[in-house]
């Protein structure tokens, strides 16, 4: 199920799916599933894969919130 669900580029995406044939009188139709990972993947229905992306972080992410302030003063502010 997890390989179902992880992003393409994982290396084991690929062994799901059974190679096409290239010659013989079935050229271009998928061989029997072979390993148990083309064994599983066929049992399971395909699933829409999550499109990883690069963390957005916007202009001021960096800055500190806490602003230098020691643990007690920023603690008495919070009360108040």
């Amino acid at each position: 199920m997890r390989l179902r669900t992880i992003d393409n580029r994982y290396p084991l995406v690929r062994c799901i799916t059974p190679p096409i044939i290239a010659k013989n009188k079935d050229t271009g139709t998928r061989q029997r599933p072979k390993t148990k990972i083309q064994r599983l993947g066929a049992l399971l229905s395909e699933i829409s894969r999550p499109i990883l992306s690069l963390p957005h972080f916007s202009p001021n992410c960096k800055t500190d919130p806490t602003e230098r302030i020691d643990k007690k003063t920023a603690a008495a502010a919070f009360k108040k």
